[in-house]
């Protein structure tokens, strides 16, 4: 008889759960363009907006709280070839989060979507730094590398609705060159 499996903590959080609000977040999105341009039930979309910002708000509070309980567990994942660029995922998914909340509250979803611009960069900076500074591995030339890429092309699309037109272009052309 084996023993048994341990009991999954905090530490062992893994990092990729912070893209879960891009994929909730993105069908919300297309179902609120399908409700405009199609005709669909408004009510889906914005219960799928709504589920993605609670979800949002949870896994990020999680991820907290494994840093300061944990720290050296998320060191290394953020030492990881792959898992490292999941850190860009939670400013895409706060992204969205402003997107939703824009039509109720302007100032507040532009004000968190600046913040998560700017932070969107800073992350994306340092993914490309450890990359081009010849701290890559082959590695990390795997599919979740788009993840701080497609950050610079979504953030355009959310950002000239809410007002931001100069930084979206600017942000469209950083996202071209990547």
């Amino acid at each position: 008889m084996t023993a048994p499996a341990p009991r999954p903590t905090l530490e062992h959080l893994p990092l990729p759960l912070l893209a879960m609000p891009m994929g909730t977040g993105g069908v919300g999105l297309a179902w609120r363009a399908a409700q405009e341009h199609l005709g669909a039930p408004a009510a889906v979309g914005e219960a799928l907006l709504a589920f993605t910002a609670a979800l949002w708000c949870a896994v990020v509070a999680l991820q907290a709280l494994r840093v300061l309980r944990h720290p050296q567990a998320v060191l290394a994942e953020l030492r990881h070839p792959v898992r490292v660029a999941f850190a860009a995922a939670p400013t895409i998914g706060l992204m969205i989060v402003s997107a939703f909340l824009h039509p109720y509250a302007p100032a507040l979803g532009a004000a968190l979507w600046a913040v998560a611009v700017a932070l969107h960069l800073l992350v994306a900076m340092l993914l490309l730094r450890r990359i081009l500074a010849g701290r890559g591995e082959v590695a990390m030339l795997a599919p979740p590398l788009m993840i701080p890429l497609v950050g610079n092309i979504l953030a355009p699309a959310l950002g000239a609705r809410m007002g931001f037109v100069d930084l979206s272009w600017m942000m469209f052309g950083i996202g071209m060159f990547l």
